[in-house]
């Protein structure tokens, strides 16, 4: 019994250690979710918040707003955007300050690329921090009634620092970012931009809008 009883003890340390040795993926290395969230964020006076109205690029007519909050260490993005055609769109900040044309007239083209001060590969959001850009946040993606609404939650971007947001272009693109093409996803043109700014919305904008202005 004895040789049998060792065999059995050596098969049961064996699997164990197999257990020990396959941890769980670390919390956010994914893409996080977007989370459906209809509700207008409340557009009180607020030292931490920051925001910006999204206005359509291109004849787009995509409108809405993005609004900025710390909680518990993170970067929460409240959505609401309408105009968009059904499904998912790939949604960033960019190192540009503007959502104007750029020098060849490209709609949108001063927004930049994707906001990447600590010189990453374009991916999924993660907390692998070398994984992604700073301002890669994934996809939103709109229902059938063209309007993507939801909170997006980031481990990287904050208030301050190389990777604040403030300042920057928000930019909703046309299509689905795939997270792994080079340097952006392969998510298409922008169709919507706005530039962040310390505050909550302004007072028009304090509830998602209808409808916003065309392009300046």
């Amino acid at each position: 019994m004895k040789p049998l009883t060792a065999l059995l003890a050596a098969l049961f340390l064996v699997a164990l250690a197999a257990c020990v040795g396959d941890p769980a993926p670390p919390a956010g290395a994914s893409e996080p979710s977007f989370t459906a969230d209809a509700g207008p964020e409340a557009a009180t006076p607020d030292a931490d918040v920051a925001s910006a109205v999204i206005t359509g690029v291109g004849g787009s007519g995509v409108s809405g707003t993005v609004t900025f909050r710390p909680v518990d260490g993170l970067l929460r993005a409240r959505v609401r955007i309408e105009g968009l055609t059904e499904g998912e769109h790939g949604f960033h900040v960019h190192e540009g300050t503007s959502c104007a044309p750029d020098s060849a007239g490209t709609p949108g083209g001063a927004a930049g690329g994707h906001l990447n001060p600590l010189v990453s590969l374009h991916g999924a959001p993660s907390s692998v921090v070398v994984s992604h850009h700073a301002g890669d946040l994934g996809n939103i993606t709109a229902g059938p009634d063209g309007v993507a609404a939801g909170v997006v939650v980031d481990s990287l971007l904050s208030f301050s620092g190389p990777t604040s947001v403030e300042g920057h272009a928000v930019v909703v693109h046309a299509g689905r970012d795939d997270l792994e093409t080079q340097p952006d996803g392969a998510s298409g043109r922008p169709v919507g931009c706005g530039v962040v700014r310390k505050g909550p919305l302004p007072t028009p904008w304090a509830t998602p809008p209808a409808a916003v202005p065309p392009d300046a």
